[in-house]
């Protein structure tokens, strides 16, 4: 009777153990998702790039320009005259054409002084043009003289004048004096300024010849360059 029992038993819950079984699917494991998406985007981007990069512009760039900017039709001018340096005295140069005496005067100062100074220093002699603001240093006028040759100084910074003048009839005191207020005004200019310059202005050589021409020297050596003009003449 047992035995026949857990027979039972067995058979039930071998039974039930079937129903189970086909009650309930087994699950496939190479099932695939029963819901796949059902649209896919319907239209692709049917627009594209208008101008696609690898395309050249369809122009190119025109030629140099047809026109180019006139040419100034006028140059400024250059300007007609130029300023001039400025010099530390009027320019003269020894005169041409002068006469005998006065290239006699020329050569005595020549001799008497180096080449360099000869070349610095130039002389100035009757035959041309001399500016009026040498007649003013010296003290007199040209019309005093009738023949001359001198080589001076114009500037505030040397006492230098080496000349020889030729006075006409009735002038000889007026050159001479000239002259002599021409060399105490430089003594009066140099004072407590340039030592160097006032010892050749207070040692100026300033002497009336025989013959009645005048000969002055403010320089370097003035009575060495005094005497070897004396005995040029």
């Amino acid at each position: 009777m047992t035995k026949k029992i857990i027979s039972l038993i067995l058979g039930a819950t071998l039974c039930l153990s079937l129903l189970a079984a086909c009650g309930t699917p087994a699950a496939d494991p190479t099932a695939t998702p029963s819901a796949i998406p059902s649209e896919t985007p319907s239209e692709e981007p049917t627009a594209t790039p208008s101008a696609d990069p690898s395309e050249e512009p369809s122009e190119e760039p025109s030629a140099a320009p047809t026109e180019q900017p006139a040419a100034p039709s006028e140059q400024p001018s250059a300007p007609s005259e130029e300023p001039s340096a400025p010099s530390e005295q009027p320019a003269e140069t020894p005169a041409q054409g002068g006469s005998d005496l006065s290239a006699g005067f020329v050569n005595a100062i020549t001799s008497a002084r180096s080449e360099q100074e000869n070349t610095d220093r130039p002389i100035i002699a009757k035959g041309g043009d001399v500016n009026d603001l040498y007649w003013d240093t010296l003290g007199f006028a040209a019309a005093d003289v009738s023949d001359y040759a001198f080589s001076l100084s114009l500037m505030n910074t040397q006492a230098y004048c080496v000349g020889v003048f030729k006075p006409v009839d009735g002038k000889a005191d007026a050159v001479y004096n000239g002259l002599k207020a021409y060399i105490d005004r430089t003594i009066q200019s140099f004072t407590n300024y340039l030592p160097d310059q006032l010892v050749y202005a207070e040692n100026a050589r300033l002497e009336k010849l025989a013959d009645g021409t005048v000969v002055i020297v403010m320089c370097e050596n003035q009575d060495t360059v005094y005497d070897t003009i004396v005995a040029a003449l």
